[in-house]
């Protein structure tokens, strides 16, 4: 699952929908004092976790990141019903799914 930061960050990048680390950074350090290259960094790590979209911009002396939120209803699903195995057991899906069918 996901750190409250990184929580924070997701928060931020769904409000702006398509922004770069600088508009992030600027979002989340109204309410705290916040780095910039902490929010770079956060940002990265949830790209290559799969919780973030991102694009490359080309400019002047190197590379920028423009980065979106993605739609992750079938992934949290999915850790969810991991998390709900390994507590519960695979005998719990089966009641699970019984009582899915009632409804």
């Amino acid at each position: 699952m996901l750190g409250d930061l990184e929580k924070d960050h997701l928060a931020a990048l769904r409000k702006l929908q398509r922004a770069n680390a600088r508009a992030v950074w600027e979002t989340l350090s109204k309410d705290r004092v916040i780095a910039y290259t902490t929010v770079s960094t956060t940002l990265d790590r949830l790209y290559k976790k799969g919780y973030v979209g991102r694009d490359v911009q080309e400019k002047r002396g190197g590379k920028n990141y423009v980065y979106h939120f993605k739609n992750l209803r079938a992934r949290f699903a999915n850790q969810l019903l991991d998390e709900f195995v390994h507590i519960f057991g695979n005998e719990a899906i089966n009641t699970f799914v019984q009582e899915a069918k009632k409804r």
